[in-house]
């Protein structure tokens, strides 16, 4: 089962197993939720499409970054690396 490790800076802030579609954003609704001014209420969308991992962005102010690389959809492999905002989501 893939991971979400969450990281501000270098300091660890939490780490998530997925198993099913997820939001990250400030919002508190979103499944991961981010303490910061520069994300966006509902940020991205982890979409899980027939057991492949797929990374969207939900019309962010601040743009969604994977492997340093703005995007609005991408699949995600293990080793990837998201920023959102200031957060870095490490994706395994």
């Amino acid at each position: 089962m893939p991971t979400i490790t969450v990281k501000l800076g270098t300091k660890k802030i939490s780490s998530f197993e997925i198993d099913t579609s997820i939001i990250i954003g400030r919002g508190p609704d979103s499944d991961i939720q981010l303490n910061d001014s520069t994300a966006s209420h509902s940020h991205a969308l982890i979409d899980k499409e027939d057991g492949d991992f797929f990374l969207k962005d939900l019309g962010s102010t601040n743009g969604t970054f994977l492997n340093q690389k703005k995007v609005s959809e991408a699949e995600l492999k293990s080793g990837d690396i998201i920023l959102i905002g200031k957060h870095f989501l490490f994706f395994k």
